[in-house]
């Protein structure tokens, strides 16, 4: 038989409601991958690495795609040095052999959450080099808008610590907007 909760059992089952409510929009949404060009503020042409200590911005170098026969993506991008984080040489980011689902279209977002343990021909890869090379986790590639040339992309994606190696290690976020061309036969 069902009985009416005391007030002190509604109040408490209210609170607990209410902080049901509240708990999403209080947690850390840094890893999200759906966070793609999402900021109030336009992200700019290049690599922001959004670390603990302060944001790392890298100059858009440039870019480019290609779809292999097979549907298969593949997308780097390249940024300048910046001589205040010389430590990182030139940041770029490669996604390699994505399947795609239908053609590259306006809005379309690739979404490759981690590496398999082994690269192989057919599986998609990515890599992300700061001076050493890592695999960055749940990158994002957005289809931004066509240009005469090819796209603009926004990108995003998490990696481990770009400064500290120790106890201090933290994942990070990276964003950011490049414009890619389509790679030249080779």
């Amino acid at each position: 038989m069902f009985t009416r909760p005391s007030p002190a059992g509604r109040s408490l089952f209210g609170l607990l409601a209410l902080f049901a409510v509240l708990l999403p929009a209080l947690e850390d949404r840094s890893a999200e991958p759906d966070r793609v060009g999402t900021d109030a503020a336009p992200v700019p042409f290049g690599l922001t690495f959004r670390h603990r200590d302060g944001d790392m911005f890298f100059a858009a170098r440039g870019g480019e795609y290609s779809v292999d026969a097979n549907g298969r993506l593949t997308v780097a991008v390249y940024t300048h040095e910046n001589p205040k984080f010389d430590f990182m040489a030139r940041p770029r980011l490669e996604l390699e052999r994505f399947p795609l689902t239908g053609p590259l279209a306006v809005g379309m977002v690739v979404r490759h959450a981690k590496n398999c343990d082994w690269e192989t021909e057919a599986t998609p890869w990515a890599s992300l080099y700061i001076g050493i090379h890592i695999a960055p986790t749940n990158l994002l590639v957005q289809f931004v808008s066509a240009t005469p040339d090819g796209w603009v992309v926004a990108v995003s994606f998490d990696s481990e610590d770009a400064i500290y190696y120790d106890g201090r290690a933290k994942p990070q976020r990276t964003v950011g907007r490049f414009e890619v061309r389509r790679r030249a036969s080779r």
